[in-house]
């Protein structure tokens, strides 16, 4: 039988652990494991989280290393066959464990992630509205899925991830580097393979204020979007951003030039930081005599990559993926 385990998060987060862990042992489907990772809280979260020993609820500590260090760590201890994650602001539904695991093994997939309940600071039910960037509309299926993540950026709730374990270990687990935007880079590189994202409900998200995606973390947000972006289609392989991307990268029978390709499609975002690698992209073609030869097959000339990057910040692209490259050493 397939065991199944949930992994909290917890910082400075007294106020919230209790609620997270009472909704994680009321599961219709009880856990086998349960643990709680603290991020070296200086609350009492530690000594509440102490207080469920009895009800076989695990600790572990760290040393301020970040929500992605705290998550692997969790998901390497915990030793069942799916996890659960949440974080210690957050809770689950009553069902969720019961009805991701039956999704999983219904349709075969390796990830399951649905929508959230959004919930305020005293846990009040509140509107879609107040996290708009959950209840965007997506298509089923590996490839739209990537494509869309492409385009509309992380649309994709945490608080409702469950996986199978191994697999989540097989793809390196969440970046180590990345405060924000580590799940969002694994959603990318999980996008492509077995998961399922669906339109059920599985966890109530908090949105309060002091969170890690309030408006004060823009800067760092769109350092590390930008190093995702740019490592986005590293591990992709060519037939896959082919049957991405028809409408840009067309089927042909002649050989095609994995380089032009993705810079033909970050060209094609509307976001500014985006829209700068493609710039980037064609400037690296012409430092290799293969590249040289495609952009003149493809009747690109360097004054038309010049009228490009004129349009583009440039300079702010190199200086912000140099930093991230530097910090997350281009893994």
């Amino acid at each position: 039988m397939t065991t199944t385990g949930v992994v909290i998060g917890c910082y400075n987060h007294e106020r919230y652990i209790a609620e997270c862990l009472d909704s994680v042992l009321a599961q219709t489907r009880r856990p086998d494991r349960v643990i709680v990772v603290d991020d070296s809280s200086n609350d009492d979260s530690r000594s509440i989280v102490e207080s469920y020993r009895s009800e076989g609820v695990d600790l572990i500590t760290c040393d301020r290393v970040g929500p992605s260090v705290v998550f692997n760590t969790g998901v390497e201890a915990i030793d069942t066959d799916v996890v659960a994650i949440v974080s210690a602001d957050d809770s689950c539904l009553a069902n969720r464990l019961e009805r991701q695991v039956w999704l999983l093994d219904r349709y075969e997939v390796d990830l399951i992630m649905g929508l959230p309940v959004i919930i305020d600071e005293d846990s009040h039910v509140r509107s879609d509205a107040l996290a708009p960037e959950f209840f965007e509309p997506f298509e089923s299926g590996s490839g739209p899925l990537l494509g869309q993540l492409f385009t509309s950026g992380n649309f994709i709730c945490a608080a409702t991830a469950t996986f199978r374990r191994s697999t989540f270990q097989s793809l390196g687990g969440f970046h180590p580097g990345l405060l924000q935007l580590q799940d969002f880079h694994l959603w990318l590189k999980w996008s492509w393979r077995r998961m399922l994202l669906s339109n059920e409900r599985f966890s109530n998200y908090r949105k309060a204020p002091g969170s890690l995606s309030a408006a004060s973390n823009d800067r760092r947000m769109n350092a590390e979007r930008q190093w995702v972006y740019r490592h986005l289609f590293d591990d992709v392989p060519d037939e896959v951003i082919q049957a991405t991307f028809p409408h840009i990268v067309p089927a042909s029978p002649k050989e095609r030039h994995r380089g032009l390709d993705l810079a033909s499609i970050y060209l094609q975002h509307v976001d500014p930081l985006v829209y700068q690698l493609g710039c980037e992209l064609l400037l690296d073609c012409l430092d290799h005599e293969d590249g040289v030869v495609a952009t003149a097959d493809y009747g690109i000339t360097l004054q038309r990559i010049f009228s490009l990057t004129a349009q583009s910040d440039v300079e702010r692209s190199v200086r912000a993926t140099s930093l991230m490259d530097e910090i997350l050493g281009g893994r």
